[in-house]
């Protein structure tokens, strides 16, 4: 395909969604994404079960906050970050004279009662650093002709369930669209470990399988993983063993269709329903 004709491809498939609604919809569990995909591919009942019951459902990590703005801050004009996340240290602790940890109840507290996203002045400094090292990557310098287009929601049917994924930034050429996906990690040595615990590989083919489903036939996948720490450093990934037979895709699509036929009869898999050997 042209990148003109990929271009319209992905205007006419783009659902007009901000990140929030997109999170909120992701988090409600009546649309497959691949922020909640390790939930359904863990325990497909108790996935279900989240759906209507809120306690059910986990709260949101630090580490899944941080990347979100850390999403926000690579693709929003800086202006339009700070009318959402607001650059401010949290409550003071009297007893040490510094700010509560983001873990504690004070912390907690005082957040729900801002506005705005709280983000600390570390935390903002340290994503200006991460920024750097990811516009500094080989493989993103490459993608460097290709029209960007940033925070693209797709929507599709897999397996007779209802998928939804948001890329964080879609680099489009003639014959080339890379959807790469932002994530942050506290070890880049270990994060390659850390694709499959996380369901990492599993999410890749999630995206993969959308954008062939509105049509980018040609369309790939990339994670930029951006390292936390005093010298961010960023490294991109390609994942492995997701288009041959029996692989990422074709395993998802199928683990998908079982799913919908449970949505069909009302009966949820636990996936220990026979015996093992360990």
């Amino acid at each position: 395909m042209t990148k003109d004709e990929s271009m319209k491809v992905v205007a006419d498939a783009l659902v007009p969604m901000t990140r929030d609604e997109y999170f909120a919809e992701s988090e409600d569990r009546e649309v497959v994404t691949p922020e909640n995909l390790g939930g359904l591919l863990e325990y497909p009942a108790l996935f279900h079960a989240m759906q209507r019951d809120r306690e059910l459902r986990p709260a949101l990590s630090e580490a899944l906050t941080t990347g979100r703005a850390l999403a926000d801050f690579l693709s929003l004009e800086p202006e339009k970050f700070l009318e959402i996340y607001a650059v401010v240290d949290g409550p003071t602790n009297p007893k040490t004279g510094k700010p509560y940890g983001t873990d504690t109840k004070a912390y907690a507290e005082w957040r729900a009662t801002q506005e705005k996203t709280p983000v600390s002045p570390e935390q903002f400094n340290m994503f200006g650093k991460m920024a750097v090292a990811y516009n500094k990557h080989a493989a993103i310098k490459a993608l460097a002709s290709h029209e960007c287009v940033r925070n693209v929601v797709l929507k599709a049917e897999i397996g007779g369930v209802p998928c939804m994924c948001l890329v964080d930034r879609m680099y489009v050429a003639d014959g080339s669209v890379v959807a790469v996906d932002v994530k942050t990690t506290s070890d880049l040595v270990a994060f390659p470990r850390s694709v499959d615990s996380l369901h990492y590989r599993a999410q890749q083919a999630l995206v993969m399988l959308v954008m062939e489903a509105v049509g980018l036939k040609d369309a790939d996948a990339r994670i930029a993983a951006i390292e936390k720490g005093p010298m961010p450093r960023c490294g991109v990934f390609r994942l492995g063993n997701l288009r041959g037979p029996g692989e990422g895709k074709q395993e998802l699509v199928e683990f998908l269709g079982r799913y919908g036929e449970s949505l069909k009869t009302g009966e949820y898999r636990t996936l220990f329903e026979e015996e093992r050997t360990i």
